[in-house]
């Protein structure tokens, strides 16, 4: 507590009172005093909750206490209609714990009914405020963005977009062929494609040409089985680590060929070659290296899952991991991290030095979108083990299995980014700017701010309908409803910079936002920058929201403009929107748009 509430509580309370927390205010305490001590903890800064505890004895009057605390509660919280109570725009639960069973009924029933909820003891009312804070806390990670301009790669190129074609046709060759599984080989080059560091790795069908890729890739290497039917190579002596010579690598070979076809129930297909890769030692790396797993799996409920963990040989012995829900955003990735106990030492224990976390959390977010993509196609996906050391972050061995042909796609519990609404090269007016325009995520909040920065008194009237402030357009609470929005629920484009004048930079953004009673219902806003306006962004934007109507089935549109934005109006009348004044306020034209 703050040394002024402490000076606040002596004036009124006994001198024999607890002087902290928890504030002990004796036990001949009369209502007031209760209803006092209540309204001082709440004007507290360092107040998340009170928990108000009652034990009666012979001088306690319960019921009228418990009337003194509901005013008190009243008055704090004024006509709102939240349960919680207000200080400096901080809303602070006041919960109650009201022991002596029938003996205080009449006192619960008088808190219950001023919206204070009583409990029977007070650790049952510190649970449900744990409750609260944990709530609390879920949402604000949520709608947590990353610091500063910090961007991930969307993989919404050309180049990219056909990187994820050839890796879905991988797997549909594997699922025609009625394979369960990948080969180490096909596994590593299927999350190549999505952009995850892999070691290299080549394929040998002789001992000569096994020999010859472990010369040009460098000695020491790795040789492993490379099979279209087993999966778990060391089970079977399929792995031969450390060969430090061209002789040894043949002579490996030689003798992994023999073990396979010796194997019980050995088949066509158990032993195609091996293949080569080079021989990444932890010891080598010296302090600050760890092998981790990274992967993924369904849940009947939730869809796929992303794992995160302690890998090596002692996966299943430590146990430390973590799930998380694709798509990931930077901030799910690293919190997905801290709940593992391995990420104390990744950040670097006893001297030794961090790992690279970011390059940690961009695997992470390119995996998570890999799971995503391939979801109707892929089973299960493990990276173990995962090498992460201050130098680099490199997946030395993966299996990825592959699901039957038929098989329904799994229910995603989050929509994934939706790239189908992505517009790329636009050309603007002026013929020398080019721009792309695609959904908001997260990362962008840093983008949008500096748009807000930008825009004159007389766009921010046109976006607003009348003056608003800087500092309240910015604050992180309004600018993760459009960063961080459920596509569900609500669909925000950005305008970035592909060529021309500031590239990179977000200069008109278009929101397009459900009703949450009548999802069908959706309202549009948008904003140019004012140095890139009249050059048909407005008319893009609107026709933009029009053509997502029917893919989103929603029915109406809507938008508020101001009277005298004849250009808006205008634009409105062109895609067939039917104006007519607002009821409320003479200066704003209502538009609207039915599907």
């Amino acid at each position: 507590l703050e040394d002024a509430t402490l000076k606040e509580l002596d004036k009124f309370l006994p001198s024999a009172w607890s002087h902290g927390n928890p504030l002990d205010i004796l036990g001949d305490a009369p209502p007031d005093r209760y209803a006092q001590t209540l309204r001082v903890a709440l004007r507290d800064p360092n107040a998340d909750a009170v928990v108000v505890v009652l034990s009666p004895q012979d001088m306690t009057d319960c019921t009228t206490t418990a009337v003194f605390l509901a005013d008190a509660v009243r008055d704090v919280r004024g006509e709102a209609a939240s349960p919680l109570a207000t200080q400096a725009g901080k809303q602070i639960p006041v919960l109650a714990a009201w022991m002596g069973g029938e003996a205080v009924a009449e006192g619960r029933q008088i808190l219950n009914e001023a919206g204070i909820p009583v409990f029977d003891h007070p650790d049952s009312a510190c649970k449900a405020f744990a409750k609260i804070w944990q709530r609390t806390k879920d949402l604000d990670l949520m709608y947590e963005t990353p610091v500063g301009d910090r961007q991930i790669d969307l993989h919404l190129s050309q180049e990219a977009m056909a990187m994820r074609k050839e890796a879905k046709q991988v797997m549909l060759k594997a699922q025609k062929e009625g394979r369960e599984v990948l080969s180490e080989y096909e596994s590593k080059k299927v999350l190549s494609l999505f952009g995850i560091n892999t070691v290299r790795t080549e394929l040998a069908e002789t001992p000569e040409e096994a020999a010859k890729q472990a010369e040009d890739i460098g000695f020491p290497v790795v040789i492993k089985l490379h099979s279209n039917t087993i999966t778990h190579k060391s089970d079977v002596g399929g792995v031969k680590l450390n060969l430090q010579t061209a002789t040894c690598v043949r002579k490996a070979f030689e003798e992994m060929k023999k073990t396979i076809a010796a194997l019980p129930n050995a088949k066509e297909g158990d032993f195609l070659g091996v293949t080569v890769q080079k021989m990444e030692n932890l010891k080598d790396l010296g302090r600050g290296a760890y092998e981790l797993i990274i992967g993924a799996a369904e849940d009947v409920q939730f869809g796929p899952l992303v794992i995160f963990g302690s890998g090596g040989t002692l996966v299943e012995v430590f146990k430390d991991r973590c799930l998380g829900v694709p798509p990931l955003s930077l901030n799910a990735a690293r919190r997905m991290m801290e709940g593992t106990k391995i990420f104390t030492a990744l950040k670097g224990v006893r001297g030794a030095e961090a790992v690279d976390i970011p390059a940690l959390e961009d695997l992470l977010v390119a995996f998570s979108e890999m799971t995503v993509c391939l979801s109707d196609l892929m089973g299960e996906c493990d990276m173990n083990p995962v090498l992460a050391s201050p130098k680099a972050v490199i997946a030395l061995d993966a299996r990825i299995t592959v699901k039957p042909v038929g098989a329904e796609r799994s229910k995603l519990a989050i929509r994934p980014y939706p790239e189908e609404y992505v517009d790329r090269h636009i050309t603007l007016k002026d013929k020398k700017t080019q721009v792309i325009v695609r959904p908001l995520r997260a990362e962008d909040e840093y983008a949008l701010r500096k748009l807000h920065q930008m825009l004159s008194s007389y766009s921010v009237r046109q976006r607003y309908l009348g003056p608003v402030s800087l500092e309240h357009r910015t604050a992180h609470s309004v600018m993760v409803k459009a960063v961080c929005a459920d596509f569900d629920r609500h669909l925000n484009f950005g305008v970035f910079v592909e060529e021309g004048k500031d590239v990179g930079a977000m200069i008109a953004i278009l929101r397009i936002i459900r009703s949450p009673i009548d999802a069908s219902n959706a309202e549009i806003k948008l904003a140019v920058r004012d140095d890139f306006q009249r050059q048909g962004l407005g008319d893009y934007l609107v026709k933009k929201a029009v053509s997502v109507m029917e893919g989103e089935s929603i029915r109406r549109l809507s938008m508020e403009i101001l009277s005298e934005n004849g250009g808006m109006l205008k634009l409105a009348q062109k895609y067939n929107f039917k104006l007519f004044s607002s009821e409320e306020n003479p200066l704003i034209t209502m538009a609207t748009l039915n599907g």
